[in-house]
């Protein structure tokens, strides 16, 4: 029902769930690109990340909350109804009404413009005027009413594909003929199929051929009971609760009985999305034969037969609802309530992030590019403020200030609860300077960069100030976490255990200078007792692990009698061994290793291990990643 909401039970299928697809995309004003991964998007010309909440207006009944009210907390259809439809009663619908129970007429959307064409499989059908008069029999087979300039042809054939041939001549000028089944049969065989370009369906009652503004229209017409048989499968899976099934019939039945302007005079209803998909008792909507019918909801619509939701001046109640509210009903005809059932760990859609291509959107406004998308008002409902209220869509060429439901329509979305990120430019990822942004992310973070931190960085790249991204980029948990494991490694000849490595890693983010870690390592006990548990054994490890080579005597006794002699600790003389000149030639091997995939030439070598003396190795790590060559 209503442009734009979320048909729960089309997700039960894959052809159904097209259908919706079709229905939305042709309610809204300017088809968009949507992906629910970001990197789906890349290569469009501007997007943007949008998280939110809910699928459909909100307004009303939640289908998703139904279920959860029903399936986790037990509740009745009356306390579904109650909750969300409050300042309403259950009763019976008012006679006379504004539409007459036993008489729905339904527009066949799917007919819109189209000739009349219906057909039976056994039996006749009555062609009738708008008072009865009968005007003719016809079938089994097929016919259609041809509207020319006052007045219909008849054309019949064997079957919808034709071949058509005159019929019983011309019909008197009439706006309406009535096309009722006389048969025997079973199944659809007994029933009216109109046949459409796009499906064909088979229904009870009566189908009409309307001519009303300016259109030819086909309509059917039928209890309001057998309508709903059609309906409420097709509006909410037939596997869910009862509870939850038969609100669904009682808020079906009331939205029809209520009326609706949009259809006057020549129809109540309709049977798409834009009113309440009704698919007959059997269709080929969504390419295959299918029931449109199911025993668990006939026996929803049975229970609950006849009632409706009364208003306070005791007509019936224009009960909307929607697939998923997100957690707050949106308010308006019904007072805005929290829907806890909505949260149900079944629903999908009580929160979604999609990437929205804005390509579309510039072209629709014509004032250049598009660089934000602020939300400025929001209802006050629920996380992050409620749902969107006011929106302002900035380009290049001034502002334009909408309402946050045109603007879930625009851009395609869920729903009008929602939160908008920056606007990003993709066309940036292809050029040198996103190359190289990307680059540095996988090295450094390990990972690729987003389009947000491409466009974030941009500006900064291609003024020359590559520093200012590695040195943020070094201090990532991920390149930090790189040379905890080198140290490990080198010093403990392990892999460093998860809560270890988790702890170096944060000291470092912390403020503590690599090099002081590096001391803590092959100054711990656990490198002395790993190396021997000697004075001398320390110390012959040191030069093997730090120096790379073998001790020299002369060294290795200074070393070990300022260790017996109590002069100095473990770290004091790992300190020294970790600012020798040996040391930092192999450190600076490893950080240009890390940052740029191979070992650095001699010379590089020789200028990094000078380098490494008057500043922390991550420095070293930022520049080497931020060199021209790089």
């Amino acid at each position: 029902m209503d442009t734009g909401r979320g048909t729960t039970s089309r997700r039960a299928t894959a052809a159904i769930l097209s259908l919706l697809t079709l229905a939305l995309a042709a309610s809204m004003m300017v088809t968009v690109a949507l992906s629910a991964d970001p990197a789906a998007a890349q290569g469009a010309g501007r997007t943007v990340q949008i998280s939110g909440r809910g699928w459909g207006h909100g307004r009303g009944m939640g289908q998703w909350g139904a279920y959860g009210y029903a399936s986790d907390q037990g509740w009745s259809s009356s306390q579904i109804l109650d909750r969300f439809y409050g300042g309403t009663t259950a009763g019976p619908a008012p006679s006379p009404g504004v539409v007459s129970p036993s008489a729905v007429r339904v527009e066949l959307r799917f007919m819109l413009g189209q000739i009349a064409t219906v057909a039976l499989g056994q039996g006749s059908m009555v062609l009738r005027a708008a008072d009865g008069t009968e005007l003719g029999r016809f079938g089994p087979g097929a016919l259609r009413l041809v509207w020319s300039t006052d007045h219909y042809e008849v054309q019949t054939a064997p079957g919808c594909s034709g071949p058509w041939s005159a019929g019983a001549g011309s019909l008197a000028p009439r706006t309406t003929v009535r096309i009722t089944a006389e048969s025997t049969a079973t199944g659809s065989q007994r029933l009216l199929q109109a046949c459409g370009p796009s499906q064909t369906t088979w229904y009870e009652g009566e189908l009409w051929a309307v001519v009303e503004a300016n259109a030819t229209r086909t309509l059917n017409v039928v209890p309001v009971e057998q309508y709903l048989r059609g309906v409420v499968p097709n509006e909410m899976p037939s596997s869910w609760p009862s509870a939850a099934l038969e609100a669904q019939a009682v808020a079906a039945r009331s939205y029809v009985l209520a009326g609706d302007n949009r259809q006057q005079p020549y129809a109540d209803t309709c049977d798409s999305t834009l009113c309440q998909v009704y698919d007959g008792v059997y269709t080929t909507r969504g390419g295959a034969f299918r029931g449109a019918t199911a025993a668990r909801t006939d026996a929803a619509i049975a229970a609950t037969a006849g009632t409706v939701r009364l208003a306070g001046n005791g007509s019936v109640a224009r009960t909307e609802f929607s697939s998923s509210t997100g957690g707050w009903t949106a308010g308006g005809a019904f007072p805005a309530v929290q829907d806890t059932g909505d949260g149900t760990a079944a629903n999908p859609h009580k929160t979604w992030t999609v990437t929205v291509d804005l390509t579309a959107v510039e072209a629709a406004y014509n004032r250049g590019t598009i660089t934000g998308i602020v939300v400025t008002a929001r209802n006050g409902l629920g996380a992050d403020g409620g749902r969107a209220t006011q929106v302002q869509l900035q380009f290049e060429r001034g502002t334009v200030t909408d309402s946050g439901a045109n603007v879930r329509n625009l851009l395609g979305l869920k729903s009008d609860w929602f939160t908008v990120g920056p606007v990003v430019d993709n066309s940036k990822r292809s050029t040198a300077e996103g190359a190289y942004i990307d680059r540095s992310y996988q090295r450094l973070v390990g990972r690729p960069a987003s389009d947000v931190e491409i466009d974030r960085w941009f500006a900064a790249i291609q003024r020359g100030d590559r520093l200012a991204l590695t040195s943020v980029l070094v201090r990532s948990d991920y390149f930090i976490g790189l040379l905890v494991d080198d140290l490990y490694q080198r010093a403990l000849g392990r892999a460093p255990d998860a809560a270890g490595k988790a702890y170096w890693v944060q000291q470092v983010m912390n403020g503590l200078k690599v090099q002081h870690l590096g001391v803590l390592f092959f100054g711990s006990r656990e490198y002395y007792l790993r190396s021997g548990g000697t004075d001398t054994s320390f110390v012959t490890a040191l030069y093997q692990g730090i120096l790379g080579r073998a001790p020299d005597q002369g060294g290795l006794g200074y070393w070990v009698g300022l260790l017996g002699n109590g002069r100095a600790r473990l770290d004091d003389v790992a300190a020294g061994f970790y600012q020798s000149l040996e040391s930092r030639r192999a450190r600076a091997v490893v950080l240009h290793q890390l940052t740029r995939g191979v070992a650095p030439s001699d010379a590089g070598r020789e200028a990094l291990a000078a380098r490494v003396l008057q500043v922390d190795d991550l420095v070293v790590a930022a520049e080497i990643a931020a060199s021209p060559e790089a």
